[in-house]
């Protein structure tokens, strides 16, 4: 009955008029919210930072400088070495669209960051984020592009990766977001607002956060963020930062699209 979207699938499950209207005196924990974070049918739950993620220590062991942007991951230095989400996954779109934005295009033109991905030689794609961090581990990759907590999660593997936010045209860094609704028809609205309200309590979210590497919506548990090493180290935590990373506008992206061109320009 509760229902996880993908900040983008917001529109088609809107088109598609999938979830009932949120009893907003039922969620406590959503007064805190950011308004924009509060949709008439869907709830903000968490964000993520996406990043390039390096393995330091193995790039300096190589004579390999540190990629500070998404173009340097073409370095042929680091061929096979790099991975990156498959469009199919869940980091996927934004994945691609940060790409794009990287070189100079934007949600209608794709072909820019497409051709910048092809150029990595030998690219790795994943489609589920544990491959990324068994091919931390394994040392099949040195480089990857996920959010900031399969960084935290690949450290707590044993790995020593340090996550760089990418300078995305007039921003630095991107924000991916996820949302709550409650399918339409449901039986079980009470038990979906109690389970979407805890959700959103600030200690939950903390330890989600602590865990996964998601980045709350809740200010309490945002704000405690920075009491965690990992996290701190990981993570863009200064709200000005913040404020400046990049989000991709779905409302401006055909999907079957974005999916056609990377059939025709990567999966070739």
């Amino acid at each position: 009955d509760a229902f996880e979207i993908l900040g983008a699938q917001v529109p088609q499950v809107n088109a598609l008029n999938l979830l009932t209207e949120l009893d907003y005196s039922e969620l406590p924990n959503a007064a805190v919210l950011d308004p924009a974070q509060r949709l008439p049918n869907m709830v903000a739950i968490w964000t993520t930072q996406e990043m390039i993620i390096v393995n330091g220590p193995k790039l300096a062991e190589q004579g390999i400088p540190m990629p500070a942007r998404l173009q340097d991951l073409a370095n042929p230095r680091l061929r096979g070495r790099v991975m990156i989400p498959d469009i199919s996954s869940g980091g996927g779109l934004e994945a691609v669209g940060a790409f794009a934005l990287a070189a100079g295009g934007n949600e209608a033109n794709i072909d820019p960051g497409l051709l910048l991905i092809r150029s990595i030689q030998d690219l790795r794609l994943w489609k589920a984020g544990g491959e990324l961090v068994m091919a931390f581990r394994s040392g099949d990759i040195w480089v990857g592009v996920a959010h900031a907590g399969w960084a935290v999660r690949t450290v707590y593997a044993g790995v020593p990766v340090t996550s760089v936010p990418a300078p995305l045209g007039t921003h630095v860094g991107l924000i991916k977001e996820g949302f709550m609704g409650v399918v339409r028809g449901s039986r079980q609205l009470a038990l979906t607002a109690f389970y979407i309200n805890a959700y959103l309590d600030a200690a939950t979210q903390n330890l989600m956060a602590v865990r996964t590497g998601t980045v709350p919506v809740h200010p309490a548990a945002r704000a405690a963020l920075s009491e965690t090493a990992v996290l701190r180290e990981q993570m863009m935590l200064d709200p000005v930062r913040v404020a400046n990373m990049a989000r991709i506008d779905f409302s401006k992206v055909d999907i079957a699209t974005w999916n056609d061109r990377w059939n025709r320009v990567i999966a070739r």
